[in-house]
């Protein structure tokens, strides 16, 4: 595996290139590739946005909460979220209105028009 990552890295910037670090996300196999990469002195770094997705699933998904909220309606504000985002991607007409919205505010015009999403979709 790691003579395959330093194929492909020499073939994409050249070889001789020097790797700092690789960020990957926090899937095991990922883990497995950072343990390996360390035998090439690489530091492996997890991808912020997969811990963080992680962190506020197990808090809010689950209700396993490991820490005070200093506003008691914290989790069932992000339920109720969870819950509306779910529905609107069930219902063909609400996601349709949705989309229509967006095609009426500048923004969108220049980045495209998104549906909602509840979790972080990398597999």
């Amino acid at each position: 595996m790691l003579d395959h990552f330093k194929a492909h890295i020499e073939k994409a910037v050249g070889a001789g290139a020097n790797i700092f670090a690789a960020t990957t996300d926090t899937e095991a196999k990922m883990n497995s590739f950072g343990m390996l990469l360390a035998e090439l002195d690489i530091p492996h770094l997890y991808c912020t946005d997969h811990i963080l997705h992680c962190t506020c699933r197990k808090a809010y998904v689950t209700g396993n909460l490991t820490f005070q909220s200093e506003d008691e309606n914290e989790v069932e504000a992000v339920q109720k979220v969870r819950s509306n985002v779910q529905f609107m991607n069930k219902s063909t007409q609400t996601c349709e209105s949705f989309l229509n919205v967006q095609h009426q505010i500048p923004y969108y015009w220049e980045n495209g028009v998104r549906k909602l999403s509840q979790d972080v979709e990398t597999r």
